[in-house]
């Protein structure tokens, strides 16, 4: 948790979380609250680069600002979840001496591709059965299932301690949905390297059992968050 919390430090403010009736996701109304929430975003996105004819842009966020924490603890919009998400985690990296760039994963990803994995008969077995209703996943050998092998095949080979775990595929195919495969390595990577998931797929799961203990026991059990979560709670 202390690894996981050097983003979202500050007292979020949860209050108007909850919705306030019952509004379709279709609605107009809802399609105007959406881009409400994008246009703020938009206004919190600092340019870092701009690609030829406007295309490409890419953005950083402020990651010690109050009004950046208290959205988030709201919830990002859709058209900003990879740049944000990826921000953060580009934040977290630069905290770290030891953190490899963008360009050194994404070689190292390519190199990847090149070799074995002990874990690729596993692999192979558990791509079909992810998230196969979504139309990225849905065919045998193409598109995102083969994007998905090749992110968890890179994987296993970059945390060989750790391997190819079952769990490890619906969080990749996640962000193969918002991401090239190159940039869901990144994430990846980071995401075990940053956020503690190194210890949430350690064989026996002794982690993921220690943190779902201290989830419910001092984040659901007291204080103010839990006040909270049970004050949005689906009646």
């Amino acid at each position: 948790m202390d690894e996981a919390g050097d983003m979202l430090t500050l007292p979020p403010n949860l209050v108007g979380i909850a919705g306030k009736g019952d509004i379709s996701s279709n609605s107009a109304e809802a399609r105007l609250k959406e881009t409400q929430r994008e246009r703020k975003w938009q206004k919190m996105a600092r340019v870092v680069s701009k690609g030829s004819h406007g295309c490409g842009m890419t953005f950083d966020f402020d990651t010690h600002s109050p009004k950046l924490i208290e959205r988030t603890w709201k919830g990002i919009p859709d058209r900003w979840r990879a740049t944000a998400w990826h921000a953060f985690l580009l934040a977290s990296a630069r905290k770290r001496s030891d953190s490899p760039s963008d360009d050194e994963l994404i070689e190292a990803y390519n190199e990847y591709l090149t070799q074995n994995s002990p874990d690729d008969v596993q692999i192979d077995i558990d791509v079909p059965r992810t998230i196969s209703s979504h139309i990225m996943f849905r065919r045998r050998y193409r598109g995102g299932q083969r994007l998905l092998f090749h992110v968890l095949h890179a994987m296993s080979l970059h945390f060989p301690e750790t391997g190819y775990v079952q769990g490890m595929a619906a969080l990749a195919a996640t962000l193969l949905a918002y991401y090239e495969e190159e940039k869901a390595f990144v994430m990846l990577a980071r995401l075990w390297d940053l956020r503690g998931l190194d210890k949430l797929y350690k064989e026996g799961f002794g982690g993921l059992i220690e943190a779902l203990d201290n989830f419910e026991k001092h984040w659901l059990g007291q204080g103010e968050i839990a006040a909270k979560l049970v004050g949005i709670a689906l009646p």
